[in-house]
């Protein structure tokens, strides 16, 4: 395996000091040693490394449901499931947008047990191909800084452990509140480890 050492600063707040936590293939996990965000500490190139992110290492033919044989599906859906409910104490439905949906597991979730309407991007177009044609979803293939160029806007949006994987997660998050009706909400969740 040949792994990158450049390791990028911290994207939040700048700063070149960082702790080694993980790798994932190629993929250095770094935690900042000033504000405590885990990211990916060498970025890879987008097409290549994205392409199989979501799709690789799941069994896609399993039954996504919260009593299946797969005990991997059977997690998320419980994490899901707890997304959905913490989505719907900010907003009780109406149309929610996932940035970073992969293969659209969550936007299951938040359609079927809340009945919220429902719409992604990600970067993978196996995974939205995926989200598309076996779940039936409405999701593109896209990264955030083209997609808010669009009129489309959303009641809420979120990002679940995407944020780590923006080279410049502020002006991401701009275009994120560009994807609003005004006065709605954000949620979004990525990684701090204690240290």
């Amino acid at each position: 395996m040949n792994i990158r050492l450049n390791i990028r600063s911290c994207p939040l707040c700048a700063s070149t000091l960082y702790r080694l936590r993980d790798h994932v293939k190629e993929w250095l996990v770094v935690q900042c040693r000033d504000c405590g965000l885990v990211y990916v500490g060498n970025l890879p190139d987008r097409e290549p490394t994205y392409e199989d992110y979501c799709t690789d290492s799941m069994n896609l033919t399993a039954p996504y449901t919260e009593n299946s044989p797969d005990p991997a599906f059977r997690e998320l859906f419980h994490i899901n499931k707890q997304r959905v409910k913490l989505v719907q104490s900010m907003s009780p439905d109406g149309h929610l947008f996932d940035v970073g949906c992969g293969i659209g597991y969550f936007l299951v979730s938040a359609r079927d047990l809340a009945g919220f309407q429902v719409g992604g991007i990600d970067v993978s177009d196996a995974s939205t191909r995926f989200a598309r044609l076996q779940l039936g979803l409405q999701v593109e293939r896209s990264e955030i800084t083209d997609y808010a160029t669009t009129s489309d806007r959303w009641d809420i949006v979120t990002l679940w452990h995407v944020l780590e994987h923006f080279p410049d997660p502020v002006s991401r998050m701009r275009n994120v509140w560009d994807l609003l009706y005004p006065g709605e909400s954000v949620l979004w969740r990525y990684p701090i480890c204690s240290a």
